[in-house]
């Protein structure tokens, strides 16, 4: 498994680096039935192989995200996208790098 954090960077926002597990961001959350608030999201981005379930399946790489609130334990957003759902999403948000880059 590989580890990456969001860099604030002047012109981009935020970009991922390779130098650690996760970084805290604020963000806006908007939950169901609550008012719209912000708070210190800990975001961990990682990238790992997913798992083949017999010889004839191909190992995909997974990008996952976690998004966390260290003060609202109930608070938990997981995603996990595949290469393939990648290609999608790249389509449907007009993203212009590939999932290697991304």
């Amino acid at each position: 498994k590989r580890g990456f954090v969001l860099v604030r960077d002047k012109t981009l926002g935020y970009r991922m680096e390779s130098q650690g597990q996760s970084l805290v961001v604020p963000l806006r959350v908007r939950e169901s039935g609550r008012e719209e608030r912000s708070a210190p999201v800990k975001v961990a981005i990682s990238i790992n192989s997913g798992d083949a379930s017999s010889a004839t399946v191909s190992r995909q790489q997974q990008m996952n995200f976690q998004l966390t609130d260290e003060s609202d334990p109930f608070f938990l957003y997981t995603l996990r996208v595949s290469e393939e759902e990648f290609q999608v999403l790249k389509v449907d948000q007009s993203i212009l790098v590939d999932f290697s880059e991304f």
